[in-house]
């Protein structure tokens, strides 16, 4: 009974959906995965629900941009394993249009018949196009490439920028480095230029 009237006390408090704030928090807590309630539990001592609504929804809101950060990882992983097979099959493309055709001595060749002429003819203008269609393909898987390594560049710097903003909105998670002057003893210890 005395559960009931506590919830029922909790519900009239809100002024949105009659829900408070905690409870929401609470739910939204509960349903988090293992890997982030750890998280949670460590950074906040005594739980992220005991501790006021805007410093909860602060930390839970940098937890979903880290792990926002850690996907944009495995895409960039992706991306590059998907660079990767585009630079093979490119590779594989290119090899049998650049390997050369078996020489055929004069006294091994077929004096070619006028039939055979314009068959030939045929047979070459077939090739040509093939080989322009290629070259066309592998134009195109170039271009694809170099697009695809100034996005990987940009996600890259995208996820530089937001590591150094995420230390410097929450230093506890990325302590400052001891950086100096190359001639100072603590912050260089090996005297490295």
């Amino acid at each position: 009974m005395r559960h009931g009237q506590r919830f029922k006390e909790l519900l009239v408090q809100c002024p949105s959906h009659e829900i408070p704030n905690i409870v929401l928090l609470d739910c939204f807590y509960r349903s988090l995965g293992p890997g982030n309630n750890v998280l949670a539990d460590q950074l906040i001592p005594g739980g992220i629900t005991r501790q006021p609504y805007v410093i909860a929804a602060h930390l839970l809101d940098n937890m979903a941009e880290t792990n926002q950060e850690v996907e944009k990882d495995f895409m960039l992983a992706a991306l590059m394993t998907q660079m990767d097979e585009l630079a093979k099959k490119k590779v594989e493309i290119e090899v049998p249009c650049k390997r050369k055709d078996r020489y055929v001595p004069p006294n091994e060749r077929r004096k070619p018949k006028d039939n055979d002429g314009k068959r030939v003819e045929g047979m070459l203008s077939i090739i040509l196009h093939k080989v322009n269609e290629h070259d066309m393909v592998l134009e195109e898987m170039n271009e694809n490439i170099k697009i695809m390594k100034q996005m990987i560049g940009s996600h890259s710097r995208l996820i530089q920028l937001l590591e150094n903003l995420t230390g410097h909105v929450m230093p506890h998670l990325h302590p400052p480095q001891n950086r100096g002057l190359p001639s100072n003893a603590m912050a260089n210890p090996k005297n490295e230029v």
